[in-house]
């Protein structure tokens, strides 16, 4: 037999969980729920955007002269020496 068989599958805190089931209301009736949930759509956004921004911007910079001549002139301390 399962441990837990039986149950709806929600473990965790009893307190919380009885609070969860006891609210009756929306996420989109409360203000501070829908304010959060905007912030945060920008945030993951904004995170992924720039993060993309900049691995293309290294990534088209490696193909330049001017960078490959400079990492030639001063050679990393981490990159293997040729």
């Amino acid at each position: 037999m399962v441990a837990g068989a039986g149950t709806k599958g929600h473990q965790g805190d009893p307190i919380v969980t009885r609070l969860v089931e006891e609210d009756k209301v929306s996420w989109i009736k409360k203000p501070n729920l829908r304010m959060m949930y905007v912030w945060l759509f920008i945030c993951c956004m904004g995170v992924e955007i720039t993060s993309g921004f900049d691995s293309q911007l290294l990534n088209t910079l490696q193909y330049s002269d001017t960078f490959n001549k400079c990492k030639s002139c001063y050679p990393c301390r981490f990159s293997p020496s040729y």
